[in-house]
């Protein structure tokens, strides 16, 4: 006998979100404690009620590019000793077409306020996975294209009392998925073709399906004396309120001939063909995070800097892809895929600062490093672990201009963010002696690397004139 393999699925963590804003980029993030920008509705909330000016606030044409792979996470042994390795390969391309928000200061007796209203885009893009193993006799690939478009209409509310900062905001996400997955497991050979000792089982699922969930944010801010401020935001994880799709499949199934009885099927090596549609409901799983920050920043926004830590929380949901194919007998042959996905902790540091360098512009810069551990849940029921850090340098650059005329000002931000990713996973060794013998297994250590590039151009136009 040559070679038998099983086949992970491994899920994209929540920690890895597209930051939003042009600002907040340029700092990595680290404005939980020093940020009052009308992205604040999206970091903290509370940051809302220091607003001076109402605005309006776009971040446009941003983009971002990323790739990670794992080679030899699985590794087959032929029956000679000759290894046949996997490719675990992850691309992206995403892309923002628009956040939009609209920011108004207010006063209610004692209190200062601030509210945010707009709608944010933090993915639009599409993902390319493949992990294979493609040499031997026996083939195992899974190639899986997802496209997606979230659209989160968002409204904030930040209120201030003294040195004391409160805000929340409420964000419903609308996402449009579209995954096209391809899935073969089977062998690329034949031993003796007279007996028909090939055999291949394929599956194609195309799915779409939109889903509606909502998550918010609480938000606390605190004045601490001399220009130091801390802050405290909780996301909580999202609550899924509609979804609705369809999936097609189509499954081709051979077994050898001699595993067929005389009859039994008239093409040879008894081969099934399945062709399924039905309705998809799925609920996107949001993950609840802490952010926690603590700096410094002189007033008029001359020099800041602030130092943040996040933790996202684990999250779990087995039935986070739910299909509905009736009771067709054809069906039962259809592999939809996973139906449970696990959203692992994760840990984030970062550092940001910024410094008025002329009159009218500030250079900003922040590194960030994250580390994701997350599970790997195998077909035959094992668990392996999969952790990934990474390290990120961000740089940006505003320029203000103001209108004497008018007494207001318009701002215009770039910020470029380069990370850099290093891997590692427990890798399998699976082989075989023969259909009587029992599978050996070994465990081994397999390393790999990626990268992260993102850019963000957008700005901010003062409505109200004033100072």
């Amino acid at each position: 006998m040559r070679v038998s393999m099983i086949c992970l699925t491994l899920w994209a963590s929540g920690a890895v979100a597209s930051p939003i804003g042009d600002r907040e980029v340029g700092l990595a993030g680290a404005v939980i404690a020093t940020g009052w920008e009308p992205a604040s509705a999206h970091y903290n909330p509370a940051g809302l009620a220091l607003l001076k000016r109402s605005s309006l606030s776009l971040s446009a044409n941003a983009y971002q590019l990323e790739s990670r792979q794992l080679d030899g996470l699985i590794q087959g042994i032929l029956d000679d000793g000759t290894v046949a390795n996997s490719i675990y390969r992850s691309d992206g391309f995403m892309s923002f077409p628009a956040s939009l928000l609209y920011t108004y200061p207010f006063s209610w007796g004692d209190w200062q306020g601030g509210l945010a209203a707009g709608v944010l885009v933090p993915d639009a893009g599409k993902r390319h996975e493949v992990a294979a193993i493609d040499e031997g006799y026996w083939s195992t690939h899974l190639d899986e294209t997802t496209r997606t478009y979230v659209s989160v209409p968002t409204a904030a509310l930040g209120l201030r009392r003294g040195r004391w900062a409160l805000g929340w905001s409420l964000n419903l996400r609308l996402a449009e998925i579209e995954e096209q997955i391809y899935y073969s497991d089977g062998s690329i050979g034949s031993v003796d073709s007279a007996i028909g000792e090939d055999f291949q089982d394929m599956t194609l699922r195309q799915l779409d399906v939109m889903t509606l969930s909502a998550q918010t944010v609480l938000g606390l801010q605190v004045a601490l004396g001399h220009g130091w401020r801390a802050g405290l935001a909780l996301r909580t994880p999202g609550w899924h309120l509609w979804s609705n799709g369809t999936v097609n499949a189509v499954a081709f199934e051979g077994m050898p001939d001699w595993w067929c009885e005389p009859g039994e099927d008239a093409t040879p090596g008894c081969w099934h063909y399945s062709d399924v549609q039905g309705l998809a409901k799925t609920r996107e799983p949001l993950q609840g995070s802490v952010h926690m920050g603590v700096g410094w920043r002189r007033p008029g926004g001359i020099q800041a800097f602030e130092f943040r830590g996040t933790h996202w929380l684990p999250l779990s949901r087995e039935d986070v892809l739910q299909i509905e194919v009736g009771d067709d007998e054809d069906a039962q042959r259809v592999d939809f895929g996973a139906t449970s996905v696990v959203l692992p902790e994760a840990w984030e540091l970062a550092l940001g600062y910024e410094r008025r360098i002329n009159r009218n512009g500030v250079a900003r810069m922040g590194l960030a490093h994250r580390w994701e551990n997350k599970e790997l849940a195998a077909v035959e029921a094992q668990i392996f672990d999969e952790t990934w850090q990474t390290t990120g340098i961000s740089l940006g650059y505003a320029y203000t201009r103001r209108s004497l005329k008018s007494k207001g000002q318009s701002t215009t931000d770039v910020a470029l963010r380069f990370e850099h990713l290093t891997g590692q996973a427990v890798g399998l060794q699976w082989s075989e002696g023969g259909f009587e013998e029992e599978a050996r297994e070994t465990f081994r250590l397999v390393r790999g690397s990626g990268y992260r590039v993102l850019c963000v151009f957008g700005g901010s136009f003062d409505l109200t004139g004033s100072d």
